[in-house]
């Protein structure tokens, strides 16, 4: 009988902070333009541009550093919380990428938490390379 109350008032603990969550953050998720070709028959590619501002929550996920061909990757992962938005989730996600206080991130993985519709958990990686020489 203990073990039962006891994963139900984790389950609900659970339960309650995701539901509690407080979206302060502002967070720009933006989407890779499509190369354009000009009249002279070359291409132009625009980068990024804004697709959505939204507000969301934000938790470090895992902080990790790789030896590399004579270089330093030092990931940071973040894990971004957002409301639930159809038109991001059917996308491709690498056609996507979150910029948090003028930090580029990689979006590795878009979850539809508990497949309620309510909320999203993006995780996100960003990647510097730097000498490991210097």
């Amino acid at each position: 009988m203990m073990k039962i109350q006891k994963h139900i008032t984790s389950e609900l603990k659970r339960n309650l902070e995701q539901n509690h969550r407080v979206y302060r953050h502002p967070i720009f998720i933006e989407k890779k333009s499509r190369p354009i070709q000009k009249d002279d028959g070359t291409w132009h590619t625009n980068g990024w541009a804004l697709f959505k501002k939204v507000f969301g929550n934000v938790a470090e996920y895992m902080a990790g550093e790789d030896f590399e061909a004579g270089q330093t990757r030092a990931d940071e992962r973040l894990r971004f919380f957002i409301r639930y938005m159809p038109d991001i989730k059917n996308e491709i996600k690498e056609d996507f990428r979150i910029v948090f206080r003028d930090r580029v991130y990689n979006i590795e993985n878009i979850n539809n938490i508990n497949f309620r519709n309510e909320e999203l958990e993006i995780t996100c990686t960003e990647r510097s390379l730097t000498d490991a020489s210097s």
